[in-house]
């Protein structure tokens, strides 16, 4: 059975994004999905996305260092709306259970019972798929041996470059 979809990136040929939608798209054809890559200017694509108007997309994030983030990307109170636009549950997924699980490990103050309700959140967003992560980038840090003192942080920030000094 085969389908078809149109697959909504940022623009230009050279974007990392259009040209990961195109390799994808053509990997989609070989099991039978046939996929349009429509390349949009950032504002009409970030717009879109912030309505639901799309059927596939790929979207960067922000770095992720507290389980919170359940909360913000799929707490059904933070889909965009004209009240909010900003909100960040652009999937528009809805899940009562997922609600109830991140809104309790917002107000939990035991690491240990907000672990309990982070890994049912986890869970819970593994069962429905409400999207699909297909890959993080690695951080590499090189640096002049005069250079010391620089830790690369999980969330490939500058962080610590506070701490950084020259010899």
């Amino acid at each position: 059975m085969a389908c078809a979809c149109t697959w909504s990136t940022r623009p230009a040929p050279t974007c990392s994004a259009s040209r990961f939608a195109h390799v994808l798209a053509s990997q989609l054809a070989e099991v039978g999905i046939s996929v349009e890559v429509r390349p949009f200017e950032f504002g009409t694509f970030f717009a879109d996305i912030k309505k639901g108007n799309y059927q596939i997309a790929t979207m960067q994030t922000t770095p992720i260092t507290e389980p919170d983030f359940y909360y913000s990307y799929f707490h059904s109170t933070r889909i965009p709306s004209d009240a909010d636009r900003d909100a960040q549950n652009r999937w528009h997924y809805r899940n009562a259970d997922l609600d109830r699980v991140t809104l309790a490990g917002r107000q939990e103050l035991d690491r240990a019972k907000r672990k309990l309700l982070y890994a049912e959140a986890q869970r819970l967003v593994a069962r429905d798929l409400p999207i699909i992560p297909l890959w993080h980038e690695d951080n590499v840090v090189l640096s002049n041996v005069d250079v010391q003192g620089y830790t690369i942080v999980p969330d490939g920030r500058f962080a610590g470059l506070p701490s950084v000094t020259k010899h």
